[in-house]
């Protein structure tokens, strides 16, 4: 796979999308408090696989347990209200971004052109509804199928997203490519792989969406390899090791934060878990970054 190496015209994504520190040696320096500047969502995964404003609590209720936006995880394309659902998040003080998946049957690494451009047809239709609804980011596994090892899977994915970043340009969103661990997906199962994707596309409106839930099935040294995504990492996903609420779990949530930290990381990150109290998630989250901050000034 041969690397597209055009310069990219503008800022990497997790600098457009929110990126905090300008430290040039990448690191926080010692000796000084920093005051985080993410922001934290909650996926609508928790109430519901296919996203109806009737299925989840009322925006204002979330926006009392302290959450700064929503993640709409849509499936169905169809009828979605993006413009009406963005000025009522408005009315409530939320923000919002935007999750979905290929449908079943569909694939951008597919064999047959027929699969693949509707599957471009789908994604650049998911691009324009994060636009309507003001998201900066648009978040999904898009490579779940597909062998990691066909090198003709791999030269069309990455024709794939040189095709979508037109419209991500047009409609200034980031694609934040999500690896899901080995039981959900095929194609690329690491942060590693999709880092290569990007790397290849060499596309600032490309990056990775780290979720911790799948990096702790898929990598040995999350932490690790959550601080060395620099500047791909555009995007970020926060559940337990069962996919329950952070702070139920084993998870070690300092120490991802703390990379985070070395990541200068400023932009998104949203409770994608299954079960549990929101509220209480979002809690054990702030007491993280309070800790956090300690460790940094030691």
């Amino acid at each position: 796979m041969k690397d597209h190496v055009t310069p990219p015209a503008v800022p990497p994504a997790a600098e457009r999308i929110g990126k905090a520190f300008s430290d040039p040696r990448g690191r926080l320096p010692r000796g000084r408090s920093y005051a985080i500047p993410m922001k934290f969502g909650i996926n609508t995964l928790r109430w519901t696989n296919d996203f109806d404003l009737e299925q989840i609590p009322p925006l204002a209720e979330i926006r009392k347990w302290g959450f700064d936006g929503v993640e709409i995880t849509r499936r169905n394309l169809i009828g979605f209200p993006a413009r009406i659902l963005r000025e009522a998040a408005r009315n409530e003080g939320l923000d919002l971004t935007f999750c979905t998946s290929l449908p079943a049957g569909l694939s951008l690494v597919s064999a047959d052109e027929e699969v693949r451009a509707e599957a471009l047809d789908y994604a650049e239709r998911a691009i324009e509804l994060a636009a309507e609804l003001g998201s900066p980011v648009l978040v999904g596994p898009f490579f779940s199928n597909g062998a990691k090892d066909d090198e003709d899977a791999w030269r069309r994915a990455v024709e794939a997203m040189q095709i979508l970043t037109a419209t991500l340009r047009a409609c200034d969103v980031t694609l934040a490519v999500e690896p899901q661990n080995r039981y959900q997906a095929s194609f690329f199962t690491t942060c590693a792989e999709a880092a290569q994707l990007c790397r290849a596309v060499h596309d600032p409106y490309l990056g990775v969406t780290f979720d911790t839930f799948h990096a702790n099935i898929e990598e040995s040294q999350p932490a690790a390899v959550l601080a060395g995504l620099e500047q791909y990492l555009a995007h970020v996903h926060v559940a337990e090791n069962h996919r329950g609420m952070p702070g139920t779990g084993h998870l070690p949530w300092i120490d991802l934060f703390v990379a985070l930290h070395e990541n200068h990381y400023g932009g998104w990150v949203v409770v994608e878990a299954f079960t549990g109290e929101p509220e209480s998630g979002l809690r054990h989250l702030q007491s993280v970054m309070a800790a956090t901050s300690a460790v940094l000034v030691r």
